[in-house]
């Protein structure tokens, strides 16, 4: 009885898309994918959200030597420590989590996220409850985010099944072409929910980190839970069988600058991340530019997805041999016309800095995911994609820190 009462919600959650966007094949699939990485995607990218929240309520005030309004180096350091050790573990399990996708299909894929989740949900909860345990954290929340890696990973994998989506234009999309896009940019929007979560902290008397954050974090859970039940099994897989024979040359000269390409874009996304605060006040102008990039990430997410879907149609038309190149090209001019606006010492440049940095960034990640299914075979789609981002993301380690010592020392 209970189950069947499960099953009718979902199917009910699925109507609901359905009437905002059709599909066939694969399609239904990335819809539903789509819907989890808002929900929950969010927890990847809006650290900046809980991070005022977890200030608020004082967590690691004990590290400053005099009580203040505005909390100190020492806190600020303790709890940025959280995003900068879940971001470079999210890098170095990039590969993992690749394997695993491609080792246990979607289904498999979606039970593990959920039971990551709601695992660390419990140690979220006692890590800010309970004096004493506030160094442990950085490890609860890359549970946190790592759950939300592995939907990540599943949605993306689906660009090597057949399918498509329909826009409530009525324009069909081949699900190849648009996964990537679409899990981007659903991850973008949900960057909308800890912010909200926050709004919400500061509305209701009596709303904490436990009642509030932690009961929206068990209700994604169970919802991953019955999404996954919604999904066809699929027989496991040895991850990277055949890798060896589809390495080329050519495949692995593309690999060595994609890995290059996408290092660029997790030092830009680690930049914005974990001391963005830190960024509006040295500009002077605090509350205007951290709402510039609260509400306008994900307010730029859905122009960025148009813009990015495009390029990458046209691409994939015209033959992605030419269309590759084409689109490192156009992202090496995004990131180096970033790179002159965010460091310019002047507080209007930055909101032209993060209307830059969205698309920009969509277009690195998707471009990458794009070229890796357009030049390797579906079956090692999470391995390939996975070592591309692992090798980015620890040559990104040092440009971020050499980023956060400039900022640090600018601001003194």
């Amino acid at each position: 009885m209970a189950s069947s009462r499960r099953g009718d919600g979902v199917e009910a959650m699925e109507q609901t898309c359905c009437r905002c966007a059709g599909w066939s094949g694969s399609g239904r699939s990335l819809a539903m994918m789509a819907a989890l990485g808002f929900l929950w995607g969010g927890a990847c990218f809006g650290f900046n959200g809980i991070k005022r929240v977890l200030l608020a309520e004082g967590f690691l005030a004990e590290a400053c030597e005099a009580v203040g309004d505005e909390p100190c180096a020492a806190q600020l350091e303790g709890v940025d420590a959280a995003w900068t050790f879940a971001s470079a573990m999210l890098n170095v399990f990039a590969l993992v989590n690749g394997s695993l996708s491609d080792a246990l299909g979607l289904r498999r894929l979606c039970y593990l996220s959920a039971a990551l989740l709601a695992a660390a949900t419990g140690a979220f909860a006692v890590v800010v409850s309970i004096p004493g345990r506030e160094r442990f954290l950085p490890y609860a929340y890359f549970a946190l985010v790592e759950s939300g890696m592995l939907l990540s990973f599943g949605g993306l994998s689906l660009q090597g099944e057949p399918g498509t989506l329909t826009t409530p234009c009525g324009g069909a999309a081949d699900v190849k072409v648009v996964a990537a896009p679409v899990m981007e940019t659903a991850f973008a929007l949900g960057t909308l929910v800890f912010p909200a979560l926050a709004l919400v902290h500061d509305a209701v008397k009596g709303a904490t980190l436990v009642t509030l954050h932690c009961a929206y974090f068990g209700a994604c859970a169970l919802c991953i839970l019955l999404c996954a039940c919604r999904v066809a099994p699929r027989a496991l897989r040895r991850p990277g069988r055949g890798a060896r024979s589809a390495l080329g040359g050519r495949q692995l000269m593309f690999a060595a600058a994609a890995a290059l390409a996408v290092g660029a874009n997790i030092t830009q996304q680690g930049f914005y991340v974990a001391t963005f605060a830190e960024q509006a006040r040295w500009h002077g102008h605090e509350a205007a530019l951290v709402m510039a990039l609260d509400w306008g990430f994900p307010a730029l997410a859905l122009p960025s997805l148009w813009v990015v879907s495009t390029l990458e149609g046209r691409w994939h038309k015209a033959g992605f041999d030419r269309g590759a190149p084409r689109g490192y090209a156009l992202l090496a001019a995004a990131q180096l016309l970033w790179g002159v606006l965010a460091t310019r010492k002047d507080w209007r440049f930055q909101f032209a800095a993060v209307a830059v940095f969205v698309p920009a960034r969509l277009l690195g990640f998707v471009h990458l995911y794009e070229a890796v299914g357009a030049f390797f075979p579906a079956d090692i789609f999470g391995v390939v994609a996975g070592a591309c981002l692992t090798c980015g993301g620890l040559a990104a380690v040092p440009a971020s820190r050499f980023l956060r010592y400039w900022l640090m020392s600018s601001s003194k």
